[in-house]
């Protein structure tokens, strides 16, 4: 089997990383389902995206490469190839890896509905907005706007920030490897056998690397201010949220008449 002892122990430490953070993962989502406000519903998209990220690749690393394909780098191998049996090894692998790849994606572009909410909040307050996530994990805009502005946006701009390296990091990456493998085929005219051990390793210990860098990013982003936000309404109970002012309703100002006050955000 072509694997070496280092690709072995590389593999069991990503493993358990990812099994790691897919645990403290669902344990802040069975912790967010004790609480009580909309809150909750904002903070458990991310845990279950992280969570779900974190078992496929947790369980694409955990199962020996030998199981998958014969060997650990990468060949070229044809789908019902009676000359290379392995196909469907390397087919569920990739597979799994892909499904993980979709979900840790999934994370970024649950961001941006988030950011395409919170802008037209502010800069079209008046307008009637649609559900944005509807499509997405059927989460409410009731749910989402009940939030406190303030909590929302510092939690989605840290997550940007980190999302920001985390791309960079992959983009510089990727960029490096593709460089490598236009001159590989221009000088083979093939890439079926373009990375050496040394060369993949590498790729594999930077591109994972990063991903465990973020989820765990992310969850520490999510509990510390999502914690903060529970510890503050529960001591605050009864009290005006944060982030939000009275001003008069329509019949108040026009008339000066007796009337109730509406909450708007600021």
């Amino acid at each position: 089997m072509d694997v070496t002892t280092f690709e072995r122990g590389l593999d069991l430490v990503f493993g358990v990383a990812f099994l790691i953070t897919a645990i403290f993962a669902a344990k802040r989502m069975s912790w967010t389902h004790q609480q009580v406000g909309a809150e909750t519903t904002v903070v458990t998209a991310f845990y279950a995206l992280i969570l779900v990220t974190s078992v496929f690749r947790a369980i694409w690393f955990l199962i020996p490469a030998t199981v998958w394909t014969p060997q650990y780098t990468p060949v070229a191998i044809l789908a019902w190839d009676k000359d290379h049996p392995a196909w469907l090894g390397a087919f569920l692998s990739e597979f799994v890896l892909t499904a993980g790849s979709l979900a840790l994606f999934s994370i970024f572009i649950l961001i941006l509905v988030y950011w395409a909410d919170i802008l037209k909040k502010y800069f079209h307050p008046a307008s009637r907005r649609s559900i944005p996530m509807v499509t997405f994990l059927g989460l409410t805009l009731g749910a989402i706007n009940q939030v406190s502005t303030d909590s929302q946006v510092k939690r989605i701009v840290w997550i940007t920030v980190t999302g920001n390296l985390f791309f960079f990091t992959r983009a510089f990456l990727e960029a490096v490897f593709c460089g490598y493998l236009i001159v590989y085929w221009k000088e083979e005219r093939t890439v079926a056998r373009s990375f050496s051990h040394v060369w993949w390793d590498t790729y594999v210990g930077i591109k994972f690397s990063s991903e465990v860098t973020i989820l765990s990013l992310m969850l520490y982003i999510l509990q510390s201010r999502f914690a903060a936000a529970a510890a503050t309404n529960t001591n605050g109970s009864g009290s005006r949220p944060t982030g939000y002012v009275n001003v008069p309703n329509n019949e108040e100002s026009t008339n000066n008449g007796p009337g109730g006050v509406q909450a708007m955000a600021v």
